[in-house]
């Protein structure tokens, strides 16, 4: 064996980063290598199936159906697991760290012996019973990321078991894309003990309808805890679903859940980048002004707007100690983003959609070279029609970013319409900008420029113009072969519009 396999953490390395059947054959090398690679295989499990399969007295039967296009597999246990036929599940089980439950998404399962597992409870529901085969007291995060969604987890029985889950520190729901107001209220809403849910930190609420929460946040065991709150909001009806989150969702979650510290908001959570006009949902003041009460670290808002002169001072204000900010479709000039270098000191990735115009002339590049804030990492934005910049004025941006923020690169979202000709370049300006410092660096090195007056914001014209050239060098090469391309120039997704 080579010494470099005798390293454990050289072999666990090449494990995490090789496929399982590369971990396998590492695996039956020999004994030392095994009980290195059998723990990572075995980590992250994706179908049931493959755990049930080492009880040796099970019978599985898979059955495709192609007009339905789905699968009904059928798991047969052949009486009670006995502990001599447990002997392979009690050597890889354990390894077990991430489980999914199911495969593929067309698949269906059929247990007529699943009493076998759970004798005291054969009636359990689908859902719920494999909450109740798997709900180990090491479980921290369970996720019901079903397409179809469900809400046999919202059922008293169903908060019951998982409110039991000691350990349980994240729990992420979807719901089906067709439910009702109706199917809510039959859910029977229920009490939980005092002691339910003692770790519960993060509440996840997908697809959410009009509603759908609202008697969640009447049981405090599980919301008055938490720290992390996502809610993501099915957008029909837009208008009504709207003035519900707004005027009803969003007061309860403040009011009883006092300690949220990261929060998220999507307001079409079935919508496209780019496709079509996604809806914009018009925060109100109201709402923010209840929002601003909690201590944040972390704000997403989607698919939402802010309205006012008092936009931005709201933003950069607000929350002190915010990490991540991102609220999308929110409007900003480019010279509006020292406001947010100036008072978010802590802030690592911003998301807002930059306006790309040339920097005025009046901004005091010494006073920005002052705000330098090393611990932004990200600044995301659409950065729509980056390429319409003249070389100069992309020059001037540059510096006035890489100063600012001398740690931070650019990001855009991704979108259906980037494989347009225009937004091709406009990515290709970002993917400049991205790698420009290694150059600008060779540059300073090579005519002698001190690398302390681009850092300490001195405005070299040698920097200007070496920026300006690889700006105008990259656009003019880029554009004859994107006009070839038969498509749309370009088009712009409904957060780049104007408000």
């Amino acid at each position: 064996m080579h010494s470099a396999l005798q390293v454990t953490e050289i072999v666990q390395m090449v494990c995490r980063h090789g496929s399982n059947k590369d971990i396998i054959h590492l695996a039956i090398t020999c004994q030392d290598l095994f009980h290195i690679a059998i723990p990572i295989a075995w980590e992250k499990v994706k179908g049931v199936l493959q755990l049930i399969k080492l009880i040796r007295t099970v019978v599985v039967d898979e059955e495709k159906f192609p007009f339905g296009n789905y699968t009904i597999t059928t798991i047969d246990f052949s009486g009670p697991p006995k502990r001599e036929y447990l002997d392979r599940w009690q050597i890889y089980a354990p390894f077990v760290r991430k489980l999914e439950i199911v495969e593929e998404e067309s698949t269906r399962f059929h247990m007529g012996t699943l009493s076998a597992l759970l004798p005291k409870e054969p009636q359990a529901m689908n859902y719920l019973f494999w909450v109740k085969v798997f709900g180990s007291s090491s479980l921290r995060d369970l996720r019901a990321t079903y397409h179809s969604g469900s809400l046999s987890f919202l059922l008293p029985q169903s908060l019951d078991a998982l409110g039991r889950l000691p350990n349980l520190d994240r729990l992420e729901i979807y719901y089906p894309p067709k439910s009702t107001r109706q199917d809510i209220d039959d859910l029977r809403k229920g009490t939980l003990s005092p002691t339910a849910f003692p770790a519960l930190k993060a509440l996840v609420l997908n697809n959410l309808i009009q509603h759908g929460a609202d008697f969640l946040w009447d049981l405090p065991p599980l919301v008055s805890k938490l720290t992390t709150v996502e809610l993501k909001f099915n957008p029909y009806p837009r208008r009504q679903q709207n003035e519900w989150a707004l005027r009803e969702m969003i007061p309860k979650l403040c009011d009883r859940s006092p300690y949220i510290s990261e929060l998220l908001l999507e307001f079409d959570c079935d919508s496209q980048e780019g496709i079509g006009m996604p809806h914009m949902c018009q925060f109100t003041d109201t709402a923010f002004g209840l929002i601003a009460q909690l201590s944040l670290t972390r704000l997403e808002v989607m698919h939402a707007r802010l309205a006012g002169p008092d936009v931005l001072f709201k933003l950069t204000r607000t929350w002190p100690n915010l990490e991540v900010l991102r609220w999308t479709a929110q409007h900003i000039k480019v010279q509006e983003l020292q406001e947010f270098a100036l008072f978010l000191p802590k802030l690592k990735h911003l998301a807002v959609e930059v306006n790309m115009m040339p920097l005025p002339e009046e901004v005091d590049m010494t006073y920005i070279a002052n705000l330098k804030r090393r611990e932004m990492r990200t600044l995301e934005s659409g950065l729509h029609k980056f390429s319409d910049l003249a070389g100069n004025d992309a020059a001037r941006i540059y510096w006035y970013l890489s100063v600012m923020w001398p740690n931070a690169r650019l990001e855009t979202r991704a979108s259906h319409i980037d494989s347009l000709p225009g937004r091709r370049l406009d990515l290709f300006c970002v993917n400049v900008v991205n790698h420009m410092e290694p150059l600008v660096l060779d540059m300073q090195s090579v005519v002698g420029v001190h690398p302390d007056n681009f850092s300490n914001g001195i405005y070299d014209d040698a920097v200007q113009n070496y920026v300006r050239v690889m700006w105008d060098a990259g656009c003019k090469f880029m554009r004859p072969q994107l006009e070839k391309i038969n498509a749309p120039w370009r088009m712009l997704p409904a957060e780049a519009l104007p408000p």
